[in-house]
């Protein structure tokens, strides 16, 4: 799988790829798809997100509890490194998941209050379509993604634990500004986590 992708690495080799991107799957798993509950997936990313990312982390901008390691990996890792693995992560698929489908009942009372939720306080503005796309690039796809990380990261934008990048004061005051509880945040959680993946197209 790593050398099909390696294309998109261009000015980096493709053992010194291979040997970053082994260390991303330990935790974002072989295919950009965490197994751990807090650890975002990252295969098929917007890769301009991806890369601000990882540039935030090396920089000291953005720190996470979960993911404390983050900014030694990448402290390493060149400007050319960083585009690279952002576009091997963007190319990779998770067009076949469908996580709605086994989903519990209590899990889909909240993908419907979820949905509801997406609508009133106008999600789509900026994470467009059912959050499959993004306005600009320093806005993530949120389709699939982890419930337990997208929750912690609705936490830490009310908490102010994102940091002052432009990007993090619009969520910041979107999130501080309404009167959403911590089930309402779940909900929103919830109702991305289980979006249909196979309906994606990039």
């Amino acid at each position: 799988l790593i050398c099909s992708q390696l294309s998109f690495a261009q000015g980096v080799s493709k053992e010194r790829l291979a040997n970053i991107v082994n260390v991303c799957t330990m935790c974002h798993g072989p295919e950009g798809v965490s197994e751990i509950p807090g650890v975002p997936n990252i295969g098929g990313q917007d890769k301009h997100y991806i890369l601000f990312q990882l540039q935030y982390f090396k920089d000291g901008r953005r720190r996470d509890l979960v993911m404390g390691q983050m900014p030694s990996i990448v402290a390493g890792l060149t400007k050319v490194e960083l585009i690279a693995v952002a576009n091997y992560m963007n190319a990779l698929s998770q067009a076949s998941r469908n996580p709605l489908e086994t989903a519990t009942r209590e899990e889909k009372v909240q993908f419907n209050k979820g949905k509801r939720l997406v609508s009133e306080q106008q999600c789509t503005a900026c994470h467009v379509g059912e959050g499959d796309g993004v306005t600009v690039p320093s806005f993530p796809r949120l389709v699939g993604q982890k419930k337990q990380y997208l929750y912690n990261q609705l936490l830490a934008y009310r908490n102010n634990e994102r940091g002052n990048l432009p990007e993090n004061r619009v969520m910041n005051e979107a999130v501080q500004n309404s009167e959403l509880s911590e089930n309402d945040l779940e909900a929103l959680a919830t109702y991305y986590s289980l979006l249909n993946l196979s309906a994606v197209s990039r």
